[in-house]
């Protein structure tokens, strides 16, 4: 055969191989041995747990404890209480001036201290204004009224030296009508002399009436002109006044002594007339105007009978009393002492009354002094609350009911809340003296829950 047609030898797979008999039995001996460890390591763990559980004591028993309460007591007793109006308010100077000049000009003179917050004297000298232009202009009405003083005293003296002349001139106008009326007759009675002596006789007479006439009417133009003078007389002392005015005003001083809270000015500025440019604030005398609830004001605030003109606007005068000032905004306690002064207006809207208490500059002193701009809480001393029960306001609920210890027991008592202040509530029924009140705050306490007191 060729070799294209000789066919492929396929070679079979191994037969698999197959375990003798001996090999099988060690294999089974060995899972047994395992088996039998396994069974072995269990009985010794169940044996040692038994022999503990055999080992252990049960412990006592007692009788359960009931739930008790740790609460801390008060004694209930009587006391007089003054009742206490609480109210916020910024403090105030009692006067704020704004300064500016009354003339314009170029600052001159100006103290060099004179920054914000700078206390000055009364009368002391805040900013100068150049004033030649107006040292001139009092000069200029000076002159001015010597001038108008000299033209009434020639007026008078005028007026003196024309009432002598007519005087005179009348005499001598009598004379010349004499004088006409003697020629005028010799020359038509008697036909002596001539009639060119008639007509000058006549020609004197007219003449002397003529000035006479003259000197009348300047006399009565006289009172005209003084009155005219006069006038520019009083003209000119005003011009003059006003202008040593101005030059006075030239100086800015302090109108009183106090502190500068406004400063906008500095050497060589130019300024104008009634442009401000300093506040001073005297804060010699402070005032706190705070609003207080009107509740209080007709319940507690102590009042005196009213005057009519306080009727008249509905705010009867307070008794002045005094006043605890608190600093809010302080980490510390710094506190002041005021005087209740008067109730400024009421809000029908907050329905809130505003009262002013006063601080004098003595009471404004301390180890921080009360300034102008500070807010304040102020404590108003009202009426007195007499034989109630002052207790601390965790020991009443927000429906009004506290917590009693009877026989070491929780008891549970409705009270009458009269006014609260601060963390402090008065209590006008309900609580009686001797009363052991919890003033632990307890939220939906069990009645009758055993107590434990706690001393603090």
């Amino acid at each position: 055969m060729n070799a294209s047609t000789k066919s492929k030898t396929v070679s079979s797979p191994p037969p698999p191989h197959v375990p003798d008999t001996g090999e099988q039995k060690n294999r089974g001996r060995l899972i047994l041995t395992r088996a039998l460890l396994c069974l072995v390591v269990l009985a010794v763990g169940f044996g040692g747990m038994n022999a503990l559980i055999r080992k252990k004591k049960a412990p006592p028993k007692s009788a359960p404890q009931p739930p008790t309460l740790r609460v801390s007591l008060q004694e209930v007793s009587l006391t007089n209480v003054v009742t206490q109006l609480e109210g916020y308010g910024v403090v105030k100077a009692l006067r704020y001036t704004e300064l500016s000049p009354e003339v314009s000009g170029r600052v001159i003179a100006l103290p060099s201290d004179l920054r914000i917050g700078d206390r000055v004297k009364m009368d002391q000298l805040l900013f100068k204004i150049d004033s030649r232009d107006y040292a001139s202009a009092l000069a200029e009405g000076k002159a001015q009224l010597t001038q108008f003083k000299a033209s009434l005293e020639r007026l008078t003296t005028q007026e003196k030296s024309n009432r002598n002349r007519k005087k005179i001139l009348a005499s001598t106008h009598r004379l010349a009508l004499k004088e006409f009326q003697r020629q005028q007759s010799l020359f038509q009675d008697d036909n002596i002399g001539s009639e060119a002596n008639v007509e000058r006789a006549e020609q004197a007479a007219n003449q002397t009436e003529d000035q006479l006439l003259l000197l009348d009417q300047a006399l009565s133009l006289v009172p005209a002109q003084r009155a005219e003078l006069t006038a520019q007389l009083d003209a000119a002392q005003a011009r003059m006044k006003r202008a040593a005015l101005n030059l006075e005003r030239c100086e800015v001083r302090a109108p009183f002594e106090g502190r500068v809270t406004f400063a906008a000015l500095e050497r060589g500025q130019q300024l104008m007339a009634g442009q401000p440019v300093l506040t001073l604030a005297d804060d010699r005398m402070l005032e706190i105007q705070a609003p207080i609830d009107s509740a209080d004001l007709r319940k507690w605030l102590r009042l005196k009978p009213g005057s009519p003109g306080a009727a008249a606007r509905g705010l009867p005068p307070v008794e002045p009393v005094d006043v605890a000032i608190r600093w809010t905004e302080s980490t510390e306690t710094l506190s002041w002492r005021g005087r209740l002064h008067r109730l400024v207006d009421f809000d029908a809207t907050t329905r809130t009354a505003t009262v002013a208490i006063r601080i004098s500059e003595e009471n404004a002193k301390g180890i921080f002094p009360l300034i102008d701009g500070m807010f304040c809480e102020v404590l108003i001393p009202g009426k007195t609350l007499k034989d109630v029960i002052l207790v601390p306001a965790s020991a009443i609920t927000y429906n009004q009911k506290a917590y009693l210890s009877v026989s070491n027991r929780l008891k549970t008592v409705d009270v009458t809340v009269l006014r609260t202040q601060g963390e402090e509530v008065v209590i006008r029924r309900g609580l009686r003296p001797g009363d052991q009140l919890i003033t632990t705050r307890l939220v939906a306490p069990l009645e009758g829950i055993a107590l434990t007191p706690v001393v603090e």
